[in-house]
């Protein structure tokens, strides 16, 4: 008698588009990251697709893209999810979770996951998106918050049975930063293209408001004045960018905005000091790669933030809206070449003990084992 090994479970992660961001990169990190031998997963984008679905083909994971506000597409996307006898569908931004809910429910799914991966602010104003949330929630068997701050913002928007809603804070993959040649040229060609020879601080984000990449650009008119040498790289794109190099217009010699990068590891591993300055946030994923790039942060206390980074121990935290805090914090550190390279070690042994991407993907495969057991 031979035993029968049993087929790998089949999981569906669901997201909007598969644009460069922070939710779309951990779902690449999750997808590739899942024992191929206990796990068989494939993407669905409910919009679009995008860059990053290069990455997941080359891995060898399926990548379907409907585009869900068209009628037909929706039926097809259905029809997609119920061809595929899929055992989870685990859906990860608002748009998808709605969507994949739907699919999941038609298609007779055993086990429904969605997501909260920022606080909900964006559906202040919009009661049809509570309504439609409140609807998906009736046939969902988890939710997973980011960070503890969302899972708090979740039950006291929501409703829900604390129960239901668990935390998996986001990972990241620190093989990624241990390139210290590769640094060391990126940082040299990031250095040549402002002019100088340092200090460097490094700024990653999506250039839309909540980002509040205006105080950091007046707080880096500050800086200036007291580390004249410094320069700053704003890496990212979006609808403010032109706003903000106008804002910054005085200050072209030392803030250059170098728009979306595939290299942003890299970047972050070449900065002295890598600053958030974000009105609101779940879980940021440029702090976490940055602490894994060994570099210290200025973050606003807002949202997870205050989970990943320990104050004066791996960075400076700062109230948001607050130009001159980010300022002062940041002219502390250029300052202090020591303490940056005692914050940058901890971060990084941050990192490694409680955000890697290997302890990420272990906990999602229990969670996908677990609920899956019980059905």
């Amino acid at each position: 008698m031979y035993a029968v090994k049993p087929r790998p479970l089949r999981v569906l992660l669901a997201i909007n588009t598969l644009a460069r961001g922070g939710a779309e990169r951990q779902l690449v990190e999750l997808a590739t990251g899942l024992d191929r031998d206990r796990f068989s997963v494939s993407v669905l984008c409910v919009i679009a697709g995008g860059p990053l679905a290069d990455e997941l083909t080359s891995a060898g994971i399926p990548v379907a893209i409907f585009d869900s506000r068209k009628p037909l597409e929706l039926l097809r996307l259905i029809a997609h999810v119920r061809r595929d006898a899929v055992d989870v569908v685990h859906s990860f931004l608002f748009g998808s979770n709605i969507v994949g809910v739907l699919a999941a429910t038609v298609g007779r799914v055993p086990v429904v996951i969605t997501s909260r991966r920022s606080l909900g602010f964006f559906k202040d104003g919009r009661p049809h998106y509570d309504l439609l949330q409140r609807l998906a929630n009736r046939f969902t068997d988890a939710i997973v918050a980011n960070a503890e701050a969302v899972r708090r913002d979740t039950l006291l928007r929501e409703h829900l049975d604390s129960a239901k809603v668990r935390v998996i804070p986001n990972g990241v993959d620190l093989a990624r930063f241990d390139q210290p040649k590769a640094a060391a040229v990126k940082r040299e060609e990031l250095l040549a293209l402002a002019g100088s020879s340092g200090p460097l601080v490094v700024v990653v984000a999506n250039l839309i408001e909540y980002k509040g990449i205006d105080y950091f650009v007046d707080a880096w008119r500050e800086v200036i004045e007291k580390v004249p040498a410094a320069r700053a790289v704003v890496v990212g794109e979006g609808p403010a960018r032109a706003e903000l190099e106008a804002r910054a217009a005085d200050m072209t010699q030392s803030i250059r905005f170098i728009g979306s990068r595939d290299d942003a590891p890299m970047i972050l591993a070449a900065a002295d000091l890598v600053v958030q300055s974000s009105l609101y946030e779940g879980f940021p994923n440029a702090i976490l790669e940055a602490m894994a790039a060994g570099r210290p942060v200025v973050a606003t206390a807002v949202g997870g933030t205050v989970e990943a980074v320990v104050h004066e121990r791996t960075g400076i935290v700062v109230p948001p809206r607050d130009s001159k805090a980010i300022a002062k914090a940041t002219e502390k550190l250029l300052t202090d070449q020591e303490t940056m390279r005692s914050y940058g070690d901890a971060g990084r042994e941050r990192a490694k003990s409680e955000f890697s991407h290997s302890v990420m993907v272990r906990r999602y495969a229990d969670l996908y084992m677990s609920l899956m057991s019980q059905r």
